[in-house]
Protein backbone atom coordinates (compact mmCIF):
# COMPACT_ATOMS: atom_id res chain seq x y z
CA UNK A 1 0.00 0.00 0.00
CA UNK A 2 1.31 3.34 -1.18
CA UNK A 3 0.45 7.04 -1.30
CA UNK A 4 1.81 7.00 -4.49
CA UNK A 5 1.41 5.33 -8.25
CA UNK A 6 4.44 5.99 -8.65
CA UNK A 7 5.67 3.34 -5.62
CA UNK A 8 2.82 0.86 -6.89
CA UNK A 9 4.37 0.87 -10.49
CA UNK A 10 8.25 0.20 -9.16
CA UNK A 11 6.34 -3.09 -7.44
CA UNK A 12 4.25 -3.80 -10.28
CA UNK A 13 7.19 -4.39 -12.38
CA UNK A 14 8.98 -6.69 -10.26
CA UNK A 15 6.30 -8.94 -10.97
CA UNK A 16 6.42 -10.19 -7.24
CA UNK A 17 4.14 -13.36 -6.65
CA UNK A 18 1.13 -13.20 -4.60
CA UNK A 19 1.71 -8.94 -4.11
CA UNK A 20 -1.66 -6.64 -3.67
CA UNK A 21 -0.51 -3.53 -4.33
CA UNK A 22 -3.09 -0.70 -3.51
CA UNK A 23 -2.98 2.96 -3.59
CA UNK A 24 -4.73 4.15 -0.77
CA UNK A 25 -3.54 6.61 2.15
CA UNK A 26 -1.66 4.33 5.06
CA UNK A 27 -2.94 6.53 7.55
CA UNK A 28 -6.41 5.44 7.15
CA UNK A 29 -8.84 2.60 8.15
CA UNK A 30 -6.77 0.09 5.21
CA UNK A 31 -9.85 -0.73 2.69
CA UNK A 32 -9.64 -5.11 3.58
CA UNK A 33 -11.12 -7.13 6.10
CA UNK A 34 -10.17 -8.24 9.31
CA UNK A 35 -7.38 -11.06 9.63
CA UNK A 36 -6.87 -10.92 5.60
CA UNK A 37 -2.90 -10.84 5.16
CA UNK A 38 -0.07 -13.20 6.63
CA UNK A 39 2.66 -10.42 6.06
CA UNK A 40 2.63 -7.31 5.69
CA UNK A 41 6.08 -5.22 5.17
CA UNK A 42 7.38 -1.36 4.57
CA UNK A 43 10.45 -0.46 3.32
CA UNK A 44 11.35 3.09 3.79
CA UNK A 45 7.69 3.85 4.49
CA UNK A 46 7.75 4.72 8.27
CA UNK A 47 9.98 7.99 8.07
CA UNK A 48 7.54 9.34 5.89
CA UNK A 49 4.48 9.44 8.36
CA UNK A 50 3.95 11.35 11.33
CA UNK A 51 3.91 9.67 15.05
CA UNK A 52 0.09 10.12 15.34
CA UNK A 53 -0.05 8.77 11.65
CA UNK A 54 2.49 5.72 11.99
CA UNK A 55 0.68 4.81 15.26
CA UNK A 56 -2.76 4.40 13.03
CA UNK A 57 -0.70 2.60 10.66
CA UNK A 58 0.79 -0.42 13.51
CA UNK A 59 -2.99 -0.76 14.47
CA UNK A 60 -4.75 -1.42 11.32
CA UNK A 61 -1.59 -3.79 10.36
CA UNK A 62 -2.42 -5.21 13.37
CA UNK A 63 -6.56 -5.58 12.23
CA UNK A 64 -5.49 -6.94 8.77
CA UNK A 65 -2.78 -8.91 9.63
CA UNK A 66 -4.26 -13.01 10.29
CA UNK A 67 -3.15 -14.34 14.04
CA UNK A 68 0.40 -15.02 13.42
CA UNK A 69 1.03 -12.83 11.13
CA UNK A 70 4.30 -10.99 10.46
CA UNK A 71 4.88 -7.49 9.85
CA UNK A 72 8.49 -6.30 8.50
CA UNK A 73 9.44 -2.80 8.78
CA UNK A 74 12.51 -0.98 7.02
CA UNK A 75 13.69 2.64 7.47
CA UNK A 76 16.92 4.48 7.04
CA UNK A 77 18.29 6.04 10.50
CA UNK A 78 18.48 10.00 11.24
CA UNK A 79 22.37 9.47 11.04
CA UNK A 80 22.19 8.13 7.58
CA UNK A 81 19.71 10.44 5.68
CA UNK A 82 21.04 13.89 7.65
CA UNK A 83 25.15 12.69 7.43
CA UNK A 84 26.14 9.49 5.15
CA UNK A 85 23.44 10.08 2.22
CA UNK A 86 24.52 13.80 1.85
CA UNK A 87 28.06 12.87 2.19
CA UNK A 88 27.87 10.09 -0.48
CA UNK A 89 25.76 12.67 -2.88
CA UNK A 90 28.53 15.17 -2.61
CA UNK A 91 31.16 12.86 -3.76
CA UNK A 92 29.53 11.33 -6.62
CA UNK A 93 27.85 14.42 -7.68
CA UNK A 94 30.35 17.15 -6.71
CA UNK A 95 27.19 18.86 -5.60
CA UNK A 96 25.62 19.33 -1.92
CA UNK A 97 22.01 17.83 -1.87
CA UNK A 98 19.64 18.26 0.59
CA UNK A 99 17.90 15.61 2.30
CA UNK A 100 14.37 14.63 1.71
CA UNK A 101 11.92 17.04 3.31
CA UNK A 102 9.50 14.28 3.43
CA UNK A 103 11.53 12.28 5.58
CA UNK A 104 9.21 13.75 8.99
CA UNK A 105 9.91 10.81 11.57
CA UNK A 106 13.34 9.20 11.31
CA UNK A 107 13.79 7.03 14.41
CA UNK A 108 16.49 4.86 15.86
CA UNK A 109 15.84 0.75 15.59
CA UNK A 110 14.77 1.45 19.40
CA UNK A 111 12.79 3.84 18.92
CA UNK A 112 11.09 2.24 15.65
CA UNK A 113 10.52 -1.02 18.08
CA UNK A 114 8.66 0.81 20.87
CA UNK A 115 6.31 1.69 18.46
CA UNK A 116 5.62 -1.48 16.85
CA UNK A 117 5.20 -2.86 20.47
CA UNK A 118 2.67 0.16 21.46
CA UNK A 119 0.77 -1.04 18.02
CA UNK A 120 0.37 -4.40 19.60
CA UNK A 121 3.03 -6.63 18.55
CA UNK A 122 5.54 -8.66 19.66
CA UNK A 123 8.88 -7.97 18.44
CA UNK A 124 10.77 -10.95 16.45
CA UNK A 125 13.65 -9.99 14.84
CA UNK A 126 16.02 -7.09 13.96
CA UNK A 127 18.61 -6.35 11.57
CA UNK A 128 20.85 -3.50 12.04
CA UNK A 129 22.93 -1.85 9.10
CA UNK A 130 26.28 -0.31 10.23
CA UNK A 131 28.84 2.31 9.25
CA UNK A 132 31.32 -0.16 7.74
CA UNK A 133 29.02 -2.81 7.76
CA UNK A 134 30.22 -6.30 9.11
CA UNK A 135 34.21 -5.63 9.34
CA UNK A 136 35.51 -6.92 12.28
CA UNK A 137 36.94 -4.27 14.18
CA UNK A 138 34.25 -2.45 13.40
CA UNK A 139 32.00 -4.65 14.98
CA UNK A 140 33.60 -4.65 18.29
CA UNK A 141 33.98 -1.42 18.36
CA UNK A 142 30.15 -0.87 18.59
CA UNK A 143 29.66 -3.58 20.96
CA UNK A 144 32.14 -1.85 23.13
CA UNK A 145 29.49 1.07 22.86
CA UNK A 146 25.87 1.55 25.07
CA UNK A 147 23.82 0.27 22.67
CA UNK A 148 21.35 3.77 22.41
CA UNK A 149 24.65 5.63 21.31
CA UNK A 150 25.95 3.38 18.75
CA UNK A 151 22.80 2.80 17.22
CA UNK A 152 22.12 6.47 17.34
CA UNK A 153 25.41 7.22 15.67
CA UNK A 154 26.40 4.73 12.88
CA UNK A 155 23.27 2.57 12.09
CA UNK A 156 22.26 3.64 8.68
CA UNK A 157 18.94 1.68 8.41
CA UNK A 158 17.08 -1.28 10.16
CA UNK A 159 14.82 -4.14 9.31
CA UNK A 160 12.33 -5.12 12.07
CA UNK A 161 9.85 -8.34 12.28
CA UNK A 162 7.14 -8.39 15.00
CA UNK A 163 4.19 -10.68 15.05
CA UNK A 164 0.44 -9.96 15.21
CA UNK A 165 0.72 -12.55 18.21
CA UNK A 166 -2.79 -15.21 18.38
CA UNK A 167 -5.25 -13.72 19.87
Amino acid sequence: MDLSLHGLKKVLRRRLPNMTPVCAPVDRRFPFPDAYFDVISTVFMVEHLPPDALARFYREARRVLKPGGKLVVASDTRFYDAVLHPLERLIKTGKYVKNDPTHINLMTPKQCEAGISAGGFNLDQRVIHWVAGRHRIIRGLYRLLPAKFAEALFSTMFVISADRGVS
